[in-house]
């Protein structure tokens, strides 16, 4: 039943109430008052109801003008959009739509007449038409018009496709420094840490870069350090000679005896790669015949020939055949048996 029909109904019910209370003067104002009050909420409702229409059909004309993008329009372009949602939309006059519905029909009768480029032009002014009227749409025809066609299209129609900016990606400018990260991101507990690289310290004697080590060229490039040595070993003799306290004597001792070993040494090392210099001449010399390598016993009596060279020409070779004689003497005896067994 129609609003307007109900305020009548209401209206015949109070007068009839009001017949039948004719002498009563307070029935008769109630009944006009409430016959008026009736009236004006019937008026009021029907007009709502017809503002309700008004707005339901800018919906239906907004979710038939914006085209379908389905996967069977993407493989036949040339069906248009408006005509295949036309066919699944559903009746609308239980809403008192009659003027979509003939709208809807005059769609069907010009897609199936007319040729595909009509439609797309169709189409897109109906996009455009669309997207001029969606300003001037109240809110609740608004959230209708999302659920119905979907918020990823309700945002192009109403904010355009370049709405969503491209996602930012943080890059290093440089590979020594830190990743430049977006601060609108909590940091998290496990995270990559720049981390420093170590500083890698080098021995230049031992470095590749600098080549390999050759001892010979090393001794004649530091052989200015024997010099030194040699005077320094002379500066603590002449100290030893005139030192007159004992225990300071004795360290001066100590020490003047460690410095001759050390220069003993080094001259057994020159002697030992003079020999090998001199062998390395010879076989070089002799490529024709077969290398002869010589074993560590050949090796040490070569060397202790060479000594005993040395020895006779300082005059010293009687004095270290004599303390080798006591030293083999002492082994001898350590082998002998004791007198108690």
């Amino acid at each position: 039943m129609a609003p307007v029909e109900g305020c009548i109904v209401l209206l015949k019910t109070t007068g009839c109430f009001a017949e039948e209370n004719a002498g009563n003067t307070s029935s008769q104002e109630w009944t006009f008052q409430a016959a008026s009050s009736l009236y004006f909420l019937g008026v009021l409702r029907a007009v709502h109801m017809q503002a309700y229409w008004r707005t339901a059909a800018r919906r239906c004309e907004a979710a038939i003008e914006k085209p379908m993008h389905t996967r069977f329009h993407r493989e036949n372009p040339s069906v248009s959009h408006l005509a295949t949602y036309h066919q699944s939309l559903p009746v609308v006059a239980s809403f008192g739509m009659a003027s979509m519905a003939l709208k809807k029909d005059t769609y069907d009768s010009s897609d199936s007449s007319s040729s595909s480029e009509d439609e797309h032009e169709r189409g897109e002014k109906s996009e455009e038409d669309m997207s001029s009227s969606l300003p001037h749409m109240p809110f609740d025809a608004h959230q209708a018009l999302k659920e119905k066609i979907g918020l990823k299209m309700y945002e192009e129609a109403v904010f355009g496709s370049d709405r969503r900016k491209s996602k930012q990606h943080f890059t290093r400018e440089n590979k020594n420094r830190p990743r430049e990260m977006s601060a609108k991101r909590q940091v998290p507990v496990f995270r990559e840490v720049f981390q420093v690289k170590k500083k890698v310290h080098q021995d230049p004697r031992f470095s590749a870069s600098t080549g390999e080590f050759d001892e010979k060229v090393f001794r004649e490039s530091y052989s200015f350090i024997n010099d030194i040595r040699a005077k320094e070993r002379d500066e603590v003799a002449a100290m030893v000679r005139h030192e007159k306290d004992p225990q300071r004597r004795m360290t001066l001792q100590k020490l003047l005896k460690k410095m001759e070993n050390q220069e003993a040494t080094e001259k057994m090392k020159r002697v030992k790669a003079n020999l090998d210099e001199q062998y390395s001449q010879f076989l070089a010399s002799h490529r024709e015949r077969k290398p002869i390598y010589l074993n560590k016993t050949t090796k040490r009596k070569i060397e202790l020939a060479e000594r005993f060279k040395q020895l006779k020409k300082a005059g010293k070779l009687e004095k270290y055949l004599e303390k080798k004689r006591k030293k083999n003497v002492q082994k001898e005896r350590k082998r002998l048996p004791s007198s108690g067994t």
